[in-house]
């Protein structure tokens, strides 16, 4: 049997506007930071763009139990995001330091699964970095004024362009 998203169930979070990070406890008692840090570093032949584009993580208390809850509640902050700053760019690395680069890829596919129709449209490209594969993504809103000179900067894998990646 299918179950649905409980995206009409996320926790409920708190935006700190100082830190720019939103906060928030799961029913395990599981703490949650989510930011959004500028960074400009990714196209610096457009620095136009620097004050719209921005890396995406965040980090928990504890390692634990999958709680779908979590998922629903990230990709509703993404979204939230995209709601007040529509012509932000979201970058994401999957880091493989500890092996878990798939898993981290999964787990953002799922969150943009989630907000698929809320115009956010997901690139990614696979590159090399010091001989290891990384995968990369960025979100952007489809009425984003610079959609399309940063799509094709960023899937041209110029490393003149994406020196965040390539460098």
């Amino acid at each position: 049997m299918h179950v649905g998203s409980n995206l009409l169930r996320p926790y409920s979070y708190f935006h700190n506007p100082a830190s720019g990070t939103y906060h928030f406890d799961t029913d395990h008692d599981v703490d949650f930071t989510v930011y959004f840090v500028l960074d400009a570093s990714w196209f610096p032949l457009f620095p136009e763009l620097s004050d719209e584009i921005y890396t995406f993580g965040f980090w928990s208390s504890c390692t634990g139990r999958r709680d779908p809850r979590v998922m629903d509640t990230l990709a509703k902050i993404i979204k939230d995001h995209f709601e007040l700053y529509r012509d932000s760019i979201l970058t994401f690395v999957c880091d493989d330091d500890d092996k878990k680069q798939m898993s981290r890829r999964r787990k953002f596919n799922g969150w943009y699964l989630l907000q698929r129709d809320s115009g956010v449209i997901k690139l990614d490209k696979d590159v090399m970095f010091e001989g290891k594969a990384k995968h990369t993504s960025i979100l952007m809103h489809i009425d984003n004024r610079c959609f399309s000179v940063v799509s094709e900067a960023y899937l041209s894998a110029d490393p003149d362009v994406t020196s965040k990646i390539l460098d």
